[in-house]
């Protein structure tokens, strides 16, 4: 489970953390409302808990890193923040 999202990369929950090493890379694979494709990425991992391990985006073609920021931007924009 994703558990923040942000335009440097997320960190997810999951069961299986131990699997997983600091320095590492994994296939993420995302579809943006913007895209019509699937984005497929490889983030490195950037820190593992017992239960979660947190990925760095760091080969985001310029397309999909523009789209991220304009999904970003519109859900700033659209969707209500805690507490507001």
């Amino acid at each position: 489970m994703i558990k923040n999202f942000s335009l440097g990369g997320l960190f997810v929950e999951t069961e299986a953390a131990s699997e997983f090493g600091t320095g590492h890379e994994i296939e993420l694979v995302m579809k943006l409302p913007p895209e019509n494709d699937i984005i497929r990425t490889r983030p490195r991992i950037a820190r593992v808990t017992t239960n979660a391990i947190g990925v760095e985006f760091v080969d985001l073609a310029p397309s999909h890193a523009m789209a991220l920021e304009w999904c970003f931007h519109v859900f700033r924009h659209t969707i209500p923040m805690p507490g507001a």
